[in-house]
């Protein structure tokens, strides 16, 4: 499960850097599909406040548990 998550990250970060424009030109929404406590809530609550920072948008984790993740293709 966690692996998913990382791999979404990683495929989320690969496709920001092939992006000529700027990223989060608004705030942005972190779908976290397992329930709150959890290690990918952890993972993701803490990633959050750093891409914030980052991008310069505030960046919300929501926890939507049985929500699925659509891999990268």
């Amino acid at each position: 499960m966690l692996t998913r998550i990382a791999m979404g990250i990683v495929c989320s970060l690969a496709l920001m850097l092939q992006s000529s424009q700027n990223y989060a030109t608004k705030p942005v929404r972190m779908v976290e599909p397992f329930g709150a406590g959890g290690g990918p809530d952890v993972l993701a609550r803490a990633l959050g406040p750093k891409l914030a920072e980052l991008w310069g948008q505030p960046v919300t984790v929501e926890n939507h548990p049985g929500a699925t993740v659509t891999p990268c293709s």
